[in-house]
C-alpha cells in the first residue's frame, strides 16, 4: 500500500472548475418534484442524480476527461 500512495504522489494531478447558472436546473427540479411525489411518493430528490446524469453525458461526448496520466507522460 505504501508503494502504491508513494508512486500515486509522484503523478500530477488536475483539477477542472466551472461556473454555471443553474437556474434553470432549479426550476426542472421543482416542475418534477411534484409529479415524482404524486406517482413514487417521493418527496424529495437532490441535484445529484441530475449531475451523473450530466456527467455521464459530457463523459460519452469527451472521453478525454477521464484520461489520465502515468509516470511517463504517456
Amino acid at each position: 500500500m505504501v508503494k502504491s500512495m508513494t508512486a500515486a504522489l509522484k503523478i500530477p494531478h488536475f483539477n477542472l472548475m466551472e461556473e454555471i447558472s443553474m437556474d434553470n436546473l432549479v426550476k426542472a427540479r421543482q416542475n418534477i418534484l411534484s409529479d415524482v411525489e404524486k406517482k413514487y411518493g417521493v418527496g424529495k430528490i437532490s441535484y445529484l442524480p441530475f449531475m451523473i446524469k450530466a456527467s455521464s453525458l459530457a463523459l460519452k461526448e469527451y472521453p478525454e476527461i477521464n484520461a489520465y496520466v502515468n509516470e511517463d507522460c504517456t
